[in-house]
């Protein structure tokens, strides 16, 4: 496992009692390359969104930037992912593989830059 990753795990404490004062999660795993990443993603915004957090899923946005005929461009998502997380986001919450995803990483790494607090998402919170 690298630092990172064991960095995450070794700070992470159960989701629920830990998350009582953080209400604003930012969502963050692997896309490209993931043939059902819009799925899981969903799933854990709705789980997540039905324990009463505040969810920012950067696919939804990819979703409304395509809508309104905006580039596919992985770095103006990225731009906007990230001004998120270091604007908003009180936490980041890791879907499973994150730490094989640039992008993941970046947001990962952003948000400890920034003092957010970073889980690791429990396999309930999970597609599987």
């Amino acid at each position: 496992m690298t630092d990172y990753a064991q960095d995450a795990k070794s700070n992470m404490t159960s989701l629920k009692p830990s998350l009582t004062s953080v209400r604003r999660l930012y969502l963050a795993g692997p896309i490209r390359g993931i043939p059902d990443f819009k799925d899981r993603f969903d799933y854990a915004a709705w789980q997540l969104r039905g324990e009463g957090f505040t969810i920012f899923n950067p696919v939804e946005q990819d979703d409304f930037f395509s809508l309104v005929g905006m580039p596919n461009d992985v770095a103006l998502y990225l731009e906007h992912d990230l001004a998120w997380v270091c604007r908003w986001a009180e936490g980041i919450a890791l879907l499973r593989g994150w730490e094989r995803s640039d992008g993941a990483q970046a947001e990962y790494y952003a948000a400890r830059a920034c003092g957010k607090r970073t889980w690791i998402l429990p396999e309930e919170y999970q597609l599987r």
